[in-house]
């Protein structure tokens, strides 16, 4: 019998295949994706005010798909970004919010090799800049990256633009999952999915004691440590075929 797995992870609700599901049918391993979290916008008017304002910044940082759509929401009839932002830097993590970024807003972006907020931190300190970079986000987001480039004199200015709360499906969608069967592996890919999703598992009245916890990456499975679980594996970049590689490598141990 195929090698299954349960995925925790937002819904894109772009139309588009998913690329997680589409590389792991691939290799012979059935996939369900739930989503753990679901999301509301907020403070548009004031990101809107900021963004068609680009020579007060050096540029923006996106570090999830949704501050790139909450960027796209509060443009509104305007449809696109003030052209000043083109002659600015655009930081990204993960190839993802890369594509999320230039299928939305049409804008090319660095960084989407790293990993994590850390790794984008650290290729941004490599540049200097006379301004401040804005940053939408959301309201789970860590401190990690603004007080990283605070400390080599880059200054950040957040501006909070989506909430993150449970989905109203998760315990619905999870339970029939796992009533039909029990998967191999069980994959997290957020901290906030963490929040919401292992409460559930530990009170869920099936056996999960030989399923194989697997985080996309660092945040993630710290936020699993917090909550006393065992992480078999941390995918090396937040990609399919990063993370496909640390299934992998369990399967056959």
């Amino acid at each position: 019998m195929a090698k299954s797995a349960i995925i925790f992870k937002a819904v894109d609700g772009d139309g588009r295949p998913d690329a997680y599901e589409r590389e792991f049918q691939e290799a012979g391993i059935d996939v369900t994706i739930i989503p753990p979290i679901d999301f509301t916008f907020c403070n548009l008017d004031v990101l809107f005010e900021k963004l068609n304002d680009p020579g007060s910044y050096s540029g923006i940082i996106f570090t999830s798909p949704r501050a790139v759509k909450g960027v796209a929401l509060s443009l509104g009839d305007q449809g696109t970004l003030n052209p000043g932002w083109k002659t600015c830097s655009i930081f990204v993590v993960g190839e993802s919010t890369s594509r999320c970024l230039l299928d939305h807003l049409g804008l090319e972006s660095e960084g989407k090799e790293s990993g994590n907020a850390k790794e984008l931190g650290e290729e941004i300190a490599k540049r200097e800049f006379s301004k401040p970079l804005l940053f939408p986000c959301g309201n789970l987001k860590t401190d990690t990256l603004p007080q990283f480039l605070m400390g080599k004199n880059i200054y950040v200015e957040e501006v909070m633009v989506y909430e993150t709360c449970q989905h109203p499906l998760l315990e619905e969608n999870l339970n029939g999952v796992l009533k039909e069967r029990v998967p191999d592996f069980i994959i997290f890919f957020s901290p906030s999915g963490v929040k919401y999703t292992v409460p559930m598992m530990k009170s869920s009245q099936y056996s999960l004691d030989k399923v194989k916890l697997i985080s996309i990456g660092p945040s993630t499975t710290a936020a699993l440590l917090d909550h006393g679980i065992n992480v078999w594996a941390t995918a090396k970049k937040p990609n399919p075929c990063s993370l496909l590689e640390a299934i992998v490598t369990l399967r056959n141990e």
